[in-house]
C-alpha cells in the first residue's frame, strides 16, 4: 500500500520568477541591529518590487503592496486598498530612513496603527517565505523552495491555493506547499475561462 494521496482540482498558472532573498524578519525581532535589519529590508522590497514591475509592467502596481501584506476582503474591511498602499510606503521610507541613521518622521496619528498592522501584516505573509511572479502576471508569496515551472494549483476542499512539482513520473506531484497569489483567493471573483480543466492530482 503507498502513501501516495489523489486530491482532485485544476491548474491556474505557472511559476515564472521568484527572488532569491529572504525577507529579514520584523524590526522587533532585531531590535538590536535596527540599522541592519533596515538595509536587509530596503534590499528585500526593492528585489520584491523589481519583480513585480517586470511582470506587471507598472511603475508601482498596487497588487504588489497588496500581495506583501496578503491583503484579502475578509482583512480589515474598513480599510481601502489607497490606505494599505500608503502604509506600504511609509514602510519603505521608513525603512530607508532607519538604514542611513536619519531622524524618524512624525507621521499623522492616524496612519500610525495602520502602519503598524502593515508591518505585522508583512511578516506574516513574508516571513520564511518567497515572492515570485506568474506566467499570466500574477504576484504571490510561496514557499522557500518554490522554483520556476511549478504550477499554481486549487485543490478541491483545501485552501485556495497551491504550489505544486511536476516529478519525472507522469501523473505524479510534489506538494511544495500552500501560497497566496494576489486575485486568486476568493475562486468566485476567478473567471472560470482562466481556470483549467479539472484533473486528480496524485501526491506522492
Amino acid at each position: 500500500m503507498d502513501n501516495n494521496l489523489d486530491i482532485p482540482g485544476f491548474r491556474m498558472d505557472t511559476v515564472s520568477e521568484c527572488i532569491e532573498q529572504e525577507y529579514p524578519g520584523h524590526i522587533f525581532e532585531h531590535i538590536q541591529q535596527p540599522v541592519s535589519w533596515a538595509r536587509k529590508y530596503i534590499i528585500w522590497e526593492a528585489h520584491c518590487l523589481a519583480l513585480a514591475q517586470r511582470a506587471r509592467l507598472e511603475v508601482l502596481p498596487v497588487e504588489h503592496a497588496l500581495t506583501l501584506v496578503g491583503h484579502t476582503r475578509r482583512r480589515l474591511p474598513h480599510v481601502e486598498e489607497k490606505d494599505l498602499l500608503q502604509a506600504y510606503l511609509d514602510s519603505v521610507v521608513i525603512a530607508k530612513n532607519l538604514a542611513q541613521n536619519r531622524d524618524r518622521i512624525p507621521y499623522p496619528e492616524e496612519r500610525v496603527d495602520l502602519l503598524t498592522h502593515t508591518y505585522k501584516d508583512i511578516t506574516g505573509t513574508c516571513a520564511h517565505r518567497r515572492y515570485f511572479s506568474t506566467e499570466n502576471g500574477r504576484l504571490g508569496v510561496g514557499p522557500l523552495d518554490i522554483k520556476k515551472g511549478d504550477k499554481v494549483c486549487v485543490l478541491y476542499g483545501t485552501r485556495p491555493v497551491y504550489i505544486l512539482r511536476e516529478t519525472d513520473v507522469t501523473g505524479e506531484w510534489l506538494l511544495i506547499g500552500g501560497a497566496y497569489v494576489y486575485g486568486l483567493m476568493d475562486l468566485t471573483e476567478t473567471l472560470k475561462s482562466a481556470r483549467g480543466a479539472n484533473e486528480v492530482f496524485t501526491i506522492v
